[in-house]
């Protein structure tokens, strides 16, 4: 499949609430063809999302290569709710770079050139609830999940196709679209079971990080060298930076929890490095994260808040976190800035980076490196604090986004950040480690 934005767009109009059955295409055959070849595994309900996950196996040699997410069911009928005022409004010049693919929204503006009339109205509103994205479809919450997260893979996926593996940040897509009323046959305890699903149903097949990929919930700081830990919160930076350049810098995940961050650790042989010292970041799960359409994302915060109706508040703590990092009173006792950092506490994605950093820091076996990795943190935070005078007066300034000021402090921050890394652990154009001698380690 040779995977487009014409082909995305027309996936997420035909998602439309006012597109009946007979408009949409259905892709059963398409994906009983594609799957015909690989041994299939179901590895869980979907959790939250509600997506199953399959596993997609080569039937040679029993190798993990893709995995098959099938998402919520597309309700029947169109359940009209509570209509909210003023409804988010996207600028023009956003819509406009990204060939097309905010078309299908009617409510986009096209009538304005500045990109700070997404106006400050957008970060004053206390009504974060995604719910009135139901406006656009005939779907539940989960539904409309599901729709993001295939967004959101595709988008990452059509801007890096022609990238290494070493410079993407999310899997590969083979196939997406929907299914209609369809069943599938997979292996449990050696026996073969067919499941239905009934409905119409987004799916997407992609790339499974199985070949040297663990989970970041796997790596205890502990077994692993301070140059390691300073390597993958340094390419964990990177990686955002990334995901917010490549989502119009509204690009934020929302839900980076150590389960949904995969590392490649570089392979060792006699004790010297075979594969240029280099640790891969990726993300997965992008039901929860912001996009660049109105129609799918209802708040435009980086925050964890009222992301559903039903609880007025999610912590930006993760639950998986917490399982990972342990108590958090004992990291705060161990470095603390002595007061609340706003753009780190109001970030979901700052926050949880925040939390890994100082949970490896608090990990280190050099007590010198721990204090210069912490330094780097903190000359970062210094250096927004000093220099970046539109967010410190976003009150004052009501003729930009607080929400622009904001993701603007973010990319400066980080890139703060990966700087100070680099000049203290990190030669210039070389991916390698020094010790106080000047020898690599």
């Amino acid at each position: 499949m040779n995977i487009n934005n014409y082909q995305l767009n027309r996936f997420l109009t035909q998602s439309n609430k006012n597109s009946g059955l007979n408009k949409i295409n259905i892709k059963n055959n398409d994906l009983n063809e594609y799957i015909q070849n690989y041994s299939i595994k179901k590895v869980t309900s979907g959790g939250a999302s509600g997506a199953p996950v399959f596993l997609l196996l080569n039937k040679e040699n029993n190798k993990l290569e893709k995995i098959l997410k099938i998402y919520h069911e597309k309700n029947k009928e169109y359940k009209k709710l509570n209509k909210t005022n003023n409804r988010l409004s996207i600028s023009s010049n956003i819509s406009n770079k990204t060939n097309n693919l905010l078309s299908i929204s009617s409510n986009i503006s096209n009538k304005t050139n500045n990109r700070s009339s997404t106006s400050s109205n957008i970060s004053n509103k206390t009504n974060h609830s995604n719910s009135s994205n139901q406006e656009y479809y005939n779907g539940h919450l989960h539904f409309i999940r599901g729709l993001r997260d295939i967004y959101l893979n595709v988008t990452l996926y059509i801007k890096q196709k022609d990238l290494s593996e070493n410079e993407k940040i999310s899997p590969d897509v083979y196939l997406f679209g929907f299914i209609n009323n369809y069943c599938i046959n997979f292996k449990k305890n050696n026996k073969i079971i067919k499941e239905e699903f009934k409905g119409l149903r987004p799916f997407i097949v992609m790339e499974a990080f199985s070949n040297g990929y663990t989970e970041l919930k796997n790596i205890n700081p502990k077994n692993i060298t301070d140059m390691m830990k300073i390597k993958i919160m340094y390419e964990l930076c990177v990686s955002l930076l990334k995901l917010i350049h490549y989502i119009k810098n509204v690009g934020c995940h929302r839900d980076l929890h150590p389960g949904n961050i995969f590392i490649k650790l570089p392979k060792y042989n006699n004790g010297k490095n075979n594969n240029n010292g280099n640790v891969i970041v990726k993300f997965i799960d992008f039901d929860l994260s912001i996009t660049n359409r109105n129609n799918l994302t209802k708040n435009f915060h980086c925050s964890r808040k009222s992301l559903s109706p039903s609880k007025k508040y999610l912590k930006q703590v993760t639950r998986e976190t917490q399982k990972y990092i342990g108590t958090s009173s004992h990291l705060i006792s161990t470095w603390h800035f002595g007061h609340k950092v706003q753009l780190i506490n109001s970030d979901a994605d700052l926050y949880q980076y925040y939390l890994y950093y100082k949970y490896f820091s608090n990990n280190f076996f050099n007590e010198q490196y721990k204090n210069n990795f912490r330094e780097c943190f903190d000359k970062s935070l210094d250096y927004i604090n000093k220099n970046i005078k539109d967010y410190q007066k976003k009150k004052e300034n009501k003729n930009k986004s607080y929400k622009l000021n904001k993701i603007s402090a973010k990319i400066k921050f980080l890139k703060q950040l990966q700087e100070e890394l680099k000049i203290t652990f990190i030669q210039p154009n070389k991916y390698e480690f020094t010790n106080v001698n000047g020898g690599p380690i």
